[in-house]
């Protein structure tokens, strides 16, 4: 899991340091940097596996307004199975022209370089010897989003495998299509590629869809199942259907965009919990409970804290008071500006015996 976080000169951070827990809570004002620092972890995700760090992740109006510097660093401090991989990124803007190239990058773990770029030049660490493999590269892009797995990379490898495996999401349900053409092995952060990805679920998994089903019979009134349809368009194109008993007995079919906003949001946040009991990995959720009414929300909730605790790792965006007072006794994360200056860090920050819940001593407002 990620144990800590570097940030400098990206929107309002500032030579920014955070220390991570397995379950953490993000609590804080609008504008105080919660959302962003996902972003920052989600977009370093992205450029590791597609490689958009720099074609469309990390861009020049992304700079600190206040700092005239042209280039950001970020760092990532992952433990895997007992090694610590650590990961460094520096980037150059230039506003002008609105061109970014990577200046340099390295993963060592444990105090031993594995990959680095610097000036221009790949640099790969073989696992089992001293040799190092460089050659010519252009910085617009990392090349660790070309690397598969390689048997002397292996160490490499795993760290790629788990920020490849990131779930990031601030959900969008009114823009996810009921049809798919084709498997996507991520979700997008609004999630409007839902049905490729449960498509792609469905094929590599598809033991795992019992699992989803009973979970969704518990949530959604009447339901049955998921279903992959042939559509009309094309031979590839398949419909995502929703299948619930019909009121004088039988059953009917609804195309995922029919289902209300909050039906399609209960499926994908169960679906992402499902997903995560396959395995360890980071899920970055932003206000996952909207569109969610309290009743629906709290069951998904203590199932997902369990999961959690099991394996993986938590970040999550949240105004809801029922998520606030569940998850606050875990690692709660007060984000402060002062004056519209760059952001600060609170933790333990409740006061544990004092009879009031998270929330209600966040509406009261808390002691600097």
């Amino acid at each position: 899991m990620i144990e800590r976080v570097y940030i400098d000169n990206f929107r309002c951070f500032s030579s920014f340091e955070l220390r991570l827990d397995r379950m953490n809570l993000l609590l804080g004002a609008n504008g105080s940097g919660k959302s962003s620092l996902m972003e920052v972890i989600a977009t370093i995700a992205d450029g590791l596996g597609a490689g958009t760090a720099t074609e469309s992740g990390f861009v020049p109006e992304d700079l600190t307004r206040w700092d005239a510097r042209a280039e950001q660093r970020f760092e990532l401090d992952v433990r895997l199975e007992g090694a610590m991989f650590c990961y460094r990124l520096r980037l150059r803007h230039d506003v002008e022209g609105y061109d970014t190239m990577i200046v340099e990058e390295s993963i060592e773990q444990d105090g031993r370089e594995l990959f680095a770029y610097r000036e221009g030049q790949v640099h790969l660490h073989h696992d089992d010897d001293d040799r190092v493999t460089s050659f010519p590269f252009a910085g617009y892009r990392s090349y660790l989003s070309d690397l598969d797995d390689r048997p002397q990379h292996s160490r490499l490898a795993r760290f790629l495998r788990y920020m490849r495996s990131v779930r990031a999401l601030k959900l969008i349900p009114s823009q996810i299509e009921s049809v798919t053409v084709e498997e996507h092995p991520t979700l997008q952060r609004n999630g409007s590629d839902f049905a490729s990805w449960y498509r792609h679920l469905a094929q590599e998994r598809p033991g795992q869809l019992h699992e989803l089903f009973e979970e969704l019979r518990k949530a959604l009134p009447g339901f049955r199942s998921l279903a992959l349809v042939g559509a009309r368009r094309n031979g590839r194109a398949r419909d995502l259907v929703a299948r619930f008993d019909s009121p004088g007995g039988g059953e009917h079919e609804l195309e995922f965009e029919a289902l209300s906003d909050g039906q399609r949001a209960l499926i994908v946040l169960y679906t992402l919990l499902v997903d995560l009991r396959s395995g360890p990995r980071l899920l970055l959720l932003d206000e996952p409970e909207c569109f969610v009414g309290l009743t629906e929300i709290r069951p998904w909730l203590y199932e997902l804290e369990e999961a959690v605790q099991k394996g993986g790792q938590l970040l999550l965006v949240s105004q809801h008071p029922e998520i606030i007072d569940v998850l606050a006794s875990e690692r709660p994360l007060l984000f402060e500006r002062a004056d519209g200056g760059p952001v600060r860090v609170r933790t333990t920050v409740f006061q544990r015996d004092g009879g009031l819940g998270a929330s209600e001593q966040l509406l009261r407002g808390l002691d600097p």
